[in-house]
């Protein structure tokens, strides 16, 4: 896993996915529709119960900024919509 801090983290997938990071995004730039659609499919992502992944906390923040715990993975995915 490769870390925001040029740290590269040699695991197992089962633990990367068990190892959640926090983060913080600002979101106040996406056009609403696309920030819209990152925090339903992170919402849906936490209500299913059927996926591996484990989002302990999705929160839109009134700032437009959104507070997340996830996986590395998923934070890469976040971090993609936001370039």
């Amino acid at each position: 896993i490769a870390r925001i801090n040029g740290v590269l983290e040699i695991t197992t997938a089962e633990h990367a996915l068990a190892a959640n990071q926090i983060g913080l995004y600002d979101l106040s730039d996406l056009p609403v529709t696309k920030r819209d659609a990152l925090v339903k499919t992170l919402n849906e992502l936490t209500e299913n119960d059927e996926d591996d992944i484990s989002i302990r906390l999705v929160e839109s923040i009134p700032d437009g900024r959104l507070g997340l715990s996830a996986p590395a993975a998923i934070h890469r995915l976040v971090a993609e919509q936001l370039h």
